[in-house]
């Protein structure tokens, strides 16, 4: 049966080649916007190298210290998770790292502007690089307060040329670093790791930061199991909510161990960071896709109907031999979900070269965005609801048609 209706569908869409034509144009260009748009969201917030271990990872990504009459917000101070978030039950591995910052360095005579992130010993087991040379930062090194660096390869190409880069020293903001490791180029767009140089918390000019509630740092702990990560949140919400900041007309501090997408929706939504609000942004993403998908939906449900009007004889022919009008609306749906799947496949491999043109542009460093699975996933939903969305109004309608009306060529 569903063969027969497939064959069907397919003869049908050949018929009218220029109704098809336009309505896999209309599905195409939308699914080529909603697949590029999941792209790149799956690229900051989902689990790909060197951050494929956050399904069972939290942090402290945004931190807010207030009082009755002022407030601050940024990420969390080096003090305050030092000194409070250290040795959290459940907890496999804590680290603390700074914001990404520029600092000016040189090749002969050209100044080079790099981002560089600071980082202990804890950071290079909770996230996943690939080393092509050497190997982390290592406790020690911060412990000892060694100049040391990791460095990304296009920074080896430009600082160092070709040659091994392990032991040379680099120039950073008018000191010395000698690099203990290479890594593979990070793209910025994962947005708790990316940088070209990686240094010890150590390496940090002045003391200053270590008594900081609110400054520059983020704090990720790695949970042994993914069902440890309520009681962490739990634990962390507690000791900020029970911390004193040392600053004068300071109470209070908010923040909580997110996910990155529930830090995202913390400073999208919380003006003073009491909480993530995760749903509401889900909410508002998905309803702009679907919003987005609407317009194009209702001119290509037009279309739809005046195709399906057409075949207004043989509607009436196949309710005069005792068709359910179930089965004409399933047979109609079908052709709709049928062009929207294949405008879907036209989109995403749209979708794909234009991925390619945005890595190779170099619009994003080190940018590598690309179609995965969990991507192709949503784009066969796209796909599907956009035919749903488009073919239910037309499939209804003409099966309501009287036999005796659609014989006579009707559609009303």
């Amino acid at each position: 049966m569903l063969r027969s209706h497939l064959l069907l569908a397919w003869r049908v869409l050949l018929r009218r080649k220029a109704f098809t034509a336009v309505s896999l144009f209309t599905i195409a260009a939308t699914l080529l916007v909603v697949t590029t748009a999941s792209a790149l969201l799956q690229e900051m917030f989902g689990n790909r190298p060197p951050e494929s271990r956050l399904e069972r990872a939290v942090g402290v990504l945004v931190l807010g210290m207030y009082g009755e009459h002022r407030g601050i917000s940024s990420g969390a101070g080096y003090g305050f998770l030092d000194g409070h978030l250290r040795d959290l039950p459940g907890v496999e591995e804590t680290t603390f790292f700074s914001f990404p910052s520029k600092v000016a360095s040189y090749s002969g005579d050209r100044k080079q502007r790099l981002t560089v992130r600071r980082t202990d010993g804890a950071f290079w087991r909770v996230f996943d690089f690939r080393f092509l040379e050497g190997g982390p930062i290592r406790a020690e090194h911060d412990r000892d307060h060694e100049p040391v660096v990791v460095i990304n390869a296009a920074t080896r190409d430009r600082l160092l040329g070709t040659g091994e880069a392990v032991g040379r020293t680099i120039e950073l903001d008018g000191r010395k670093f000698r690099v203990v490791g290479v890594v593979a180029n990070v793209p910025s767009a994962r947005l708790l790791v990316s940088a070209d140089v990686w240094m010890p918390i150590s390496a940090t000019r002045g003391e200053a930061f270590r008594d900081e509630y609110v400054g520059d740092f983020h704090a990720v702990f790695l949970a042994a199991s993914a069902d440890d990560l309520p009681a962490i949140q739990a634990e962390v919400d507690r000791r900020i909510r029970l911390a004193k900041p040392p600053e004068r007309g300071y109470d209070e501090l908010h923040g909580g161990a997110d996910t990155k997408f529930e830090a995202f929706s913390r400073l999208m939504f919380s003006p003073q960071y009491e909480r993530a609000e995760p749903g509401l942004l889900r909410a508002i993403l998905m309803t702009l896709g679907v919003g987005f998908m609407l317009l194009p939906a209702v001119n290509l449900t037009n279309l739809n109907l005046s195709r399906i009007a057409e075949r207004a004889s043989e509607i009436g022919v196949r309710r005069a031999f005792g068709a359910r009008r179930r089965s004409l609306v399933g047979q109609f749906l079908l052709e709709s979900v049928m062009v929207s799947l294949a405008g879907g496949a036209i989109g995403f491999l749209l979708a794909a070269l234009a991925l390619g043109a945005i890595n190779r542009a170099g619009l994003v460093p080190y940018a590598d965005f690309r179609l995965d699975l969990a991507v192709g996933g949503w784009t066969l939903a796209a796909a599907t609801l956009f035919g749903l969305l488009s073919g239910v109004w037309p499939a209804w309608r003409m099966s309501r048609l009287a036999p005796a009306t659609a014989l006579a060529g009707g559609s009303r």
